[in-house]
């Protein structure tokens, strides 16, 4: 496997707070969309800016309730 940098937005910059979470949950599921479309083609995906925001990392978790 060739490992492939993922890249895609996290952040949702939008003014409004009430949308800004529904944009990055939107973001969060183009960025896991691009990493489950690579496997089929035999890459080694890698998305470091979708793995350390996720509630099971150490000191991350931006969407942590």
């Amino acid at each position: 496997m060739e490992p492939v940098p993922v890249g895609s937005p996290f952040m949702f910059r939008n003014g409004d707070m009430g949308l800004r979470r529904p944009g990055v949950l939107g973001n969060l599921a183009c960025a896991r969309c691009a990493l489950h479309n690579s496997f089929p083609r035999g890459e080694a995906p890698y998305a470091s800016h979708l793995l350390s925001t996720q509630p099971f990392f150490p000191d991350g978790g931006v969407l942590r309730s």
